[in-house]
């Protein structure tokens, strides 16, 4: 992140940056350098985002992070504990991300094309940039009013958590390579 130092705060408006987003962005333009934390999301608990405004802060956010099938910082690692962590249904034999749509309509559990706060959203193999075998979970943190949605997930390549925010363009473009698990 980039945060310039010498121009005025009315120069910092990026309309098209999500509000929490934003709220992180005045975060850090207040305290430059401070590292400090923002929270992010809808969910409850809410999501402790590093300074970076990238990474999550798995330990402040409180996440229980056991689980005894899903290799941590796998997608599948992420989606487990945080529907867990959140309350919502999930089991501990799902299968690689893109076979979670399938597993969950088996347990019972609602699954659409419409993203709401605690969803997993379902990659299927290959859809946007994910394994062309496995494809990937992540969870929906919040669904903006301009039917942006932003999502957390693991096992990009940096045994990390992270977010991320989707267009309702991109959303559309992925068409039914996505569903969401409620």
């Amino acid at each position: 992140m980039i945060i310039a130092h010498n121009v005025g705060e009315g120069s910092l408006k990026i309309t098209s940056t999500p509000r929490n987003m934003w709220k992180c962005l005045e975060n850090e333009h207040r305290i430059i350098g401070g590292g400090q934390s923002c929270n992010i999301g809808r969910l409850s608990p809410l999501l402790v985002l590093n300074s970076d405004g990238r990474h999550v802060n798995v330990e402040a956010t409180g996440t229980d992070q056991s689980s005894v099938t899903y290799e941590r910082f796998q997608c599948t690692w992420w989606a487990f504990i945080r529907r867990r962590q959140i309350g919502r249904p999930v089991d501990p034999y799902m299968g690689n991300g893109a076979q979670w749509n399938d597993s969950a309509a088996k347990l019972g559990y609602p699954v659409s094309r419409s993203p709401r706060p605690g969803d997993v959203m379902c990659f299927e193999a290959g859809v946007h940039g994910t394994d062309p075998v496995y494809g990937r979970v992540a969870v929906v943190e919040e669904v903006e009013d301009d039917g942006s949605i932003i999502i957390s997930q693991s096992g990009t390549g940096w045994m990390a958590v992270v977010i991320e925010t989707i267009s309702p363009q991109q959303l559309k473009a992925m068409g039914d390579g996505i569903s969401f698990i409620h």
